[in-house]
This record gives structure tokens, sequence and C-alpha cells, in this order.
């Protein structure tokens, strides 16, 4: 890949804005996650917002209704599979210490050397004994403290979603009121230059959101559904986590098959290269079929951008701060563009001729 002077640039610049803006929110960085959560969520409903205001509904009604709907939806969702998906993790966590057995066994009977010793160690590392024990000790534990832990870990994840959508109601209910209220303080001069940078952001915001789900869900219905096909055990599970790994970046597919690909090695060698030939199909299907038609419309972020990205929000807030990173940078990029990219095109034209679509990149 040919990286010119201006890539490398346009590159650094994003990473460096991103490390300052995850340092600037240090200090208040569980309510600006949530906040970013709810505009990432507000911008993927934007357009059934304004599908259904074009009707005559109302913007803050609008969003009630499209809340009713995707609160049904789950609810059957609920109902269809997720008492499988719990089925199917107790039966993996009862398991888990076979097909550990399993593995080792298989790895030992490897021919001497390095690949026989690193295999029995990447096995004996997953500790899956100990696992199991955790796990189970944690959902069959009576006592006080473990009681306490399940209760405010549910109810911290349920205010937190709570809160998402809230917000993200407010945000799209009032975002025009918001908009021009932010307007109004920036000079008559630029002011149409930062509606460009901020409907553009949004834009993108909006279509890496609804490209990411999709993406989410064809690779988790492929995943599941090939996976019972070839006779997997746990399929319906490790299509889930296939499908929930998709959003990372780079290297989500190949988390998302790795489980998979053990636990077919845990039953049979032939199986395992089933596996693994199926997800390589599916990883290409995925890299040069889907991300390009689905997420063509959003920001292009270089390899480089999104690696530095991940590795800048992981540091500074774990593994929500990597998730986040990429739509972050995405929106910086976008500004960045928006102010910068163009301007030699906006100053070639003379003032008095300049209209509303030549600001517009």
């Amino acid at each position: 890949m040919r990286f010119d002077l201006v890539n490398v640039a346009l590159a650094t610049t994003v990473v460096v804005l991103v490390i300052q803006a995850f340092q600037f929110i240090g200090v208040i960085q569980s309510v600006v996650i949530l906040f970013l959560l709810a505009i990432i969520l507000a911008t993927a409903l934007e357009p059934l917002v304004l599908f259904f205001h074009r009707v005559g509904v109302r913007r803050g009604v609008s969003v009630l209704l499209i809340y009713v709907v995707v609160v049904a939806v789950l609810t059957v969702f609920t109902v269809i599979l997720v008492n499988a998906i719990i089925t199917q993790i107790g039966e993996l966590l009862v398991a888990l210490p076979r097909l550990t057995i399993s593995l080792i066994l298989m790895a030992d009977s490897l021919p001497s050397g390095v690949l026989r010793d690193s295999a029995i160690a990447l096995v004996a590392g997953l500790n899956a004994a100990k696992l199991h024990e955790e796990v189970n000790s944690l959902l069959t534990s009576n006592t006080l403290s473990g009681l306490l832990f399940a209760t405010v870990g549910i109810l911290r994840t349920v205010f937190a979603l709570v809160t998402v959508l809230v917000l993200a109601y407010f945000w799209i209910a009032e975002r025009l009121t918001i908009r021009r209220l932010i307007l109004s303080l920036i000079g008559s001069a630029s002011r149409d230059r930062a509606r460009a940078v901020w409907e553009n952001v949004e834009l993108k915001l909006g279509q890496w959101a609804r490209g990411q789900l999709l993406l989410m869900l064809i690779i988790g219905v492929l995943a599941g559904v090939g996976y019972s096909v070839l006779g997997l055990p746990y399929a319906l599970l490790l299509g889930v986590w296939a499908a929930l790994t998709e959003i990372i970046p780079l290297f989500g597919p190949y988390l998302g098959a790795l489980p998979a690909v053990l636990v077919a090695l845990a039953q049979s060698p032939t199986l395992a290269l089933a596996v693994v030939g199926y997800a390589v199909v599916v990883n290409l299907i995925e890299g040069n079929y889907l991300v390009p038609r689905i997420m063509q419309q959003t920001v292009g972020l270089s390899p480089l951008t999104v690696i530095l990205a991940l590795l800048a929000g992981g540091d500074l807030y774990g593994v929500l701060g990597a998730l986040l990173a990429v739509p972050v940078a995405a929106g910086i990029q976008a500004a960045i563009q928006e102010l910068i990219l163009t301007r030699p095109q906006a100053a070639e034209t003379p003032p008095a001729a300049e209209s509303p679509s030549d600001r517009v990149a």
C-alpha cells in the first residue's frame, strides 16, 4: 500500500487528536462515554426519525415509536433465542474441562518439537477447569457477597442502557435546537463551514453505526447457520460470539472464529479443518464483498489509523475505549476532511460566487 505525505499526516493528526480527546474527558469519562454511545445511537436512528417526520410525526414521538419497535423486536429475540443461548452457555461450561483435556491430548500427540510444546502451552494457558470452577461458583453462590456482586452488575448495566436511551432521545428531539445554539456562538463568516462539519460528522457516525450493526447481523447468521450445518456443538452461541466480535476492527473476524476452531478441534481434526475452511470463506466474503459495499459511504480510515486509535483508546479506557476509538477517529477525520482538505477548493472560488453546495464536501 502506498502512503503519500498527506495520508501519513492525516493519520498522525487523527490519532493525536483522538488521544487528546480521551485525555480531555478523563475526569468525567463514564458520563462522556455514555454520551458518545447515545450520540452514535442517535445518528444511527436519524434516517428513521426523518422518515416519520416527513409523514407528520414530531421528532420526539418518532423516537418513542422507534423505541417501542426495538423493544418489541428484542422481546421476540429474547423469547426465541436467549433461553437457547443460556442453555448452550451452561453446557459449554460443563464441557470445558473435557474439551481442554481433548485438546491437550491432541497437542501431546504431535511430533516432539517447538510446535508440540507451543500447542500444549497454549491449551494449558486456557485453564478451562479453573474458569469453569469460578463461573460455576459465581452462578451458584448463595452468599451475600455473591448476590450483591451479581445484583450491582445487573443494575449498573441496566442503568447504563437506560441512560444511553434517554440521552439519545433528548439528543434527537433537541438536536436542531442544540445545533442552532452552538452555531450562534460562531462568527457568521465561519458558520456555514461549521454547519457543514457538524452535518458531515453526524452523517459519517450514523453510516458507521448502521453499517456495523448490519455487518454484525450478517456475520452472526452466516456463522451460526454454517456451524450448525457442519455439526459443530454450541453453533448458536458461537454465532452470537462471531457477531459480537465483528465490531472489533481488523482483528474481530479472527477472534470470532477462534473459539469455533478450538471446539471443533476438540471433536476431531476433520471438523476443525472444515470449520477453518468455512471461517476463511466467511472472512473473504466479509472483507471483499460485504465491507466495501456496506461501509462504502463511511469515512475510510487507514489500517494504521485504526490500529493506533485502538491502542490509544484501549490504553486509556480499556475495551470500551478501544471500541469507541474507531467511531471517534472517524468523526475527527470527517471534520478534518471538511475543514482542511476541502479548503484549497473553496479558496479557488471567489466569495461572491460561492453557493451552499460549494461549501459542503
